[in-house]
């Protein structure tokens, strides 16, 4: 995905938070957007867009900093195609990976994934934060933004019951965000197995995890 189809989404969601259909990107959307995303320098995008309000229903959930690292984030991790296709585990998959109620055959307007796309981020975000209610606590924005991630793509329930959680639950922050890594494995013509583009998820979920864990 580039940058501008992504900056153009968080726009959408920015307005639709804000019940302002003329707001824009301001300089500290900007500098969270490029921190979520791992780029220091300023995005040359030619549209404006973000996510950070605190009044947004996922902002208030974990935070504008984890919510704006999870729309910018999730939706290059994922993909983008208005067509349902099957994914390497061959589940009938459609806009940002979302493979909820979706058909093979179906075609989502961009405005329904926006729709779908939020949905789907408050629907992991609230068990999330069940499952782990010491990601509530002060300073754990990346932390609560990488595990809504990671149970975006391998659901709520194999979030709820991984060494993730544990870890978190006790504490071990560092501890389980290396265990993110342990999650690279799909389901492929039968036979679990390691899939580099998970993998690769893995790894960049890990060190947005570990952001700001001494």
């Amino acid at each position: 995905m580039t940058d501008k189809p992504l900056f153009d989404q968080l726009r959408i969601f920015k307005r639709r938070w804000s019940r302002n259909q003329r707001a824009s990107l301001t300089t500290e959307d900007v500098r969270e957007t490029n921190t979520a995303l791992g780029r220091p320098a300023p995005l040359s995008t030619g549209a404006t867009a973000t996510v950070g309000s605190g009044r947004g229903a996922l902002a208030a959930i974990v935070g504008s900093l984890a919510a704006t690292s999870l729309f910018a984030t999730v939706p290059e991790d994922e993909g983008y195609r208005l067509t349902a296709y099957r994914d390497v585990a061959g589940i009938p998959t459609l806009c940002f990976g979302d493979t909820k109620n979706v058909r093979m055959g179906m075609v989502e307007t961009p405005e329904g994934c926006m729709r779908r796309l939020e949905a789907q981020l408050l629907a992991h975000a609230k068990p999330v934060m069940a499952c782990s209610p010491r990601l509530s606590e002060p300073g754990r924005d990346w932390q609560r933004a990488a595990a809504v991630s990671l149970a975006y793509n391998i659901g709520v329930a194999g979030y709820c019951r991984s060494s993730i959680d544990r870890r978190f639950d006790v504490g071990d922050w560092r501890g389980g965000c290396n265990a993110i890594l342990l999650y690279d494995k799909a389901r492929v013509r039968g036979k679990l197995q390691p899939v580099r583009g998970l993998t690769l998820r893995r790894q960049r979920e890990r060190a947005l995890c570990l952001k700001g864990i001494a």
